[in-house]
């Protein structure tokens, strides 16, 4: 390996402090099962294991599959969902350290945390042009539902400061 590269992971390590964790999207790459164009997180900005996460999603107009609606450009309400429900899903993974760093484990995509229910959901707007997209997510706690068992995550999006989806999710452990 070269000094370069080993400069590059040593500077990726640094970002974790305090038990936060910064993600570009190399990381995340590095960790996640899903794949672009279905990868809907382009930077973590924050992320405590188990706890709590704050993400971005840069909606630029062209994402694979969207074309511009007859009206103009909408971000379906349900690709907002679904990029919350994948920053849940890191959040429950239990993935504590830079996934380079020694003695890391990621879960694969076997073991991978799903999305069981939405137990909550309003959608306060649709986004109708691109522009970045604020994801946090916030563990309730583990709740049993009808035999299901999920850990319980309150979930939002915003955009250029007005809420856009309003969300409840549970999320099964990897393996679960």
């Amino acid at each position: 390996m070269t000094q370069e590269l080993d400069g590059e992971a040593q500077a990726r390590r640094l970002r974790f402090r305090g038990g936060r964790l910064d993600l570009e999207i190399e990381d995340i790459l590095a960790i996640v099962p899903q794949r672009p164009p279905l990868l809907l997180l382009d930077r973590v900005l924050s992320l405590v294991p188990g706890e709590h996460a704050v993400a971005v999603k840069n909606v630029c107009g062209e994402e694979a599959g969207l074309r511009p609606h007859r009206h103009g450009f909408v971000f379906p309400s349900t690709l907002v969902v679904e990029a919350l429900s994948q920053l849940a899903q890191l959040v429950v993974s239990g993935v504590s350290v830079p996934p380079e760093a020694e003695g890391a484990q990621v879960p694969d995509a076997d073991h991978w945390p799903r999305l069981v229910s939405i137990d909550a959901l309003q959608v306060h707007q649709e986004l109708v042009r691109p522009v970045p997209l604020h994801l946090t997510v916030s563990v309730l706690g583990q709740e049993s539902d009808g035999g299901a068992e999920g850990v319980a995550c309150a979930a939002q999006a915003s955009a250029e400061g007005g809420l856009i989806v309003d969300a409840r999710l549970q999320i099964a452990r990897g393996g679960d």
